[in-house]
């Protein structure tokens, strides 16, 4: 196994709220912002209506607005959004580029989600990549901590599974000598 490099792209956050589920309409009430979402098979079967929950979430744009994509329905504390990607220009407004880390198939491009932030004081985006945390407020993700910049990791590199160690040339060029059963005169002399 591949040791984990220090900087990768992440784009994850735990939140409390109410989800209204109405078709393509469905929203998340966090807080005092409504965000619009798209919710997986399985959070669906963990929901329970009228409740406050705890949703495994990730950051995204639907119809334009920042939304949120929810995976799951958890038990855990509620965590800030981190936000692990690079500083870019996209459509003339500055955003966070979370790329993805690995190919999931031999010819796949390079996935990448957009996601709109608040970033008060933000650097030019120049590409450079950036650890985030922010707050889920206000109808939008608002950076509350800064690290970096650093170099950009790889996007989106093939996975190489360790080899197995070689055998030693040695052990490889000693002739493997038959065992032949004993006979019952042998097995008598014993």
């Amino acid at each position: 196994m591949t040791d984990r490099p220090i900087h990768y792209y992440q784009a994850v956050a735990t939140v409390q709220g109410e989800l209204t589920l109405d078709g393509p309409d469905s929203s998340l009430a966090v807080a005092d912002s409504a965000f619009p979402v798209v919710v997986t098979r399985k959070a669906r079967k963990r929901h329970k209506p009228w409740l406050i929950q705890r949703f495994f979430v990730y950051p995204t744009i639907k119809k334009g607005q920042p939304a949120l994509r929810i995976n799951n329905i958890v038990d855990r504390p509620i965590h800030p959004m981190i936000l692990k990607g690079c500083w870019e220009i996209r459509k003339d407004n500055p955003c966070m580029v979370v790329y993805r880390n690995e190919l999931l198939h031999e010819h796949d491009r390079h996935f990448e989600t957009v996601i709109p932030v608040v970033w008060e004081n933000a650097p030019t985006p120049d590409g450079q990549f950036y650890e985030l945390e922010a707050e889920v407020r206000d109808g939008g993700f608002f950076v509350v901590h800064v690290q970096g910049p650093f170099e950009p990791p790889p996007k989106a590199t093939q996975f190489i599974p360790p080899t197995a160690p070689a055998k030693p040339e040695s052990a490889a060029a000693q002739p493997v000598t038959p065992v032949l059963p004993l006979t019952v005169e042998e097995i008598r002399a014993m």
